[in-house]
This record gives structure tokens, sequence and C-alpha cells, in this order.
């Protein structure tokens, strides 16, 4: 099993990112409202309310949203 989780982030506009990361946070204000993802979950496909994601990267270094998505 690997220990990255391949993920990719999708708006109306356009693409996101796309790549792997160790885990990353959701902050959403939508129906799903906040969840972390860890790597061996399962797939998912979801939408998610105006809110923040945080990546942690693969480099060890952690990206978070500047603005609500």
């Amino acid at each position: 099993m690997s220990e990255f989780i391949k993920i990719k982030i999708i708006t109306p506009e356009r693409v996101l990112f796309e790549g792997e990361v160790e885990k990353y946070t959701v902050k959403s204000s939508g129906e799903v409202g906040d969840f972390e993802v860890l790597p061996g979950h399962v797939s998912m496909a979801t939408t998610i309310g105006l809110g923040r994601i945080k990546l942690y990267l693969t480099d060890g270094t952690e990206n978070t949203s500047k603005k609500k998505l």
C-alpha cells in the first residue's frame, strides 16, 4: 500500500491541484462538513461548500488555500 494519497481538486473553472499528498483536511460549511483523509482511505468523490483545504505534501511542506474555495 502506498504511503501517499493521489488527489485531484477540481472547480468549475479549473483543476486546482493534482498530485500525491501525505494527507489532507477540508474545513467546509457545506453538507459534508469538516473531514480529514489519510493513506489507506477508500476512494471518494464529493462536493464541498465554501471552505479551506490544507494539503500535507510529500516533501513535508503544507499548502493551505489562501481563500475559501
